[in-house]
């Protein structure tokens, strides 16, 4: 076990590939301007959101007639969901398996059945985000929620809320701490290991119960969404 982790380093030994051929996007648009509704992407060292326009501009002068855009290091995906926008038949990669995974959903523009997807999620509430395993932190979720409301008044008293966070005991991310938890609880991970760290209390409670949730969409569905 272990107290409130600071600082926001990644590490990993991942090594997973995929591609994703992407469909063709369909925008308004003059040759004049192209506005694009870009996804929020993924927060990525040394990201290229900001510059999009100017490397489309540069792309634009110097590979008149190029059809086909490949991001070899996709990322975030921002770089080859506006390719995919501007008209071009787009190849994306990275190495990243979780990048893969948004690039499928960005670039692969199948909707089927969504709008059913988005009715069930519109009726989640506190009931069905804090039941089983994750009840026993509804207490912190409350406590939570006092001072989130203080926060709006004059009342709020930042040095208690950080007590708040920092007297957060989390597991600490070993194999042997997973196993454990598993055993005695389930889809609790981000409850567990990220609450009042990056994450707070009830944003790790929707995401350990949207993955609970993901597990009862059938394959087919998962591969579109």
């Amino acid at each position: 076990m272990r107290s409130r982790r600071r600082g926001f380093e990644l590490n990993s030994t991942l090594n997973h590939k995929e591609v994703i051929r992407g469909k063709d996007l369909i925008i308004n648009s003059s040759e004049d301007s192209i506005k694009i509704k870009t996804p929020l992407a993924m927060q990525y060292l040394g990201g290229k959101g900001r510059i999009v326009d100017q490397i489309f501009d540069c792309i634009d002068n110097n590979c008149k007639g190029s059809k086909i855009f490949i991001d070899i290091f996709s990322g975030s995906g921002i770089i080859a969901y506006n390719a995919l926008a501007r008209g071009y038949n787009v190849i994306a990669n990275d190495i990243q398996p979780y990048s893969a995974i948004f690039l499928n959903a960005i670039l692969n523009n199948n909707k089927t059945g969504i709008n059913k997807l988005i009715e069930k999620l519109k009726e989640i509430r506190n009931d069905s985000i804090f039941n089983e395993s994750r009840k026993r932190y509804f207490k912190e979720y409350q406590e939570e929620k006092r001072y989130f409301n203080l926060s709006k008044s004059d009342h709020f008293d930042w040095k208690a809320y950080k007590q708040f966070c920092d007297d957060t005991i989390l597991i600490s991310g070993t194999k042997k701490d997973i196993i454990e938890l598993k055993k005695r609880e389930r889809w609790t991970l981000f409850l567990a290991y990220y609450r009042n760290t990056y994450f707070g209390v009830k944003q790790c409670a929707e995401i350990d119960y949207l993955r609970e949730f993901s597990e009862t969409i059938s394959d087919n569905q998962k591969n579109i969404y």
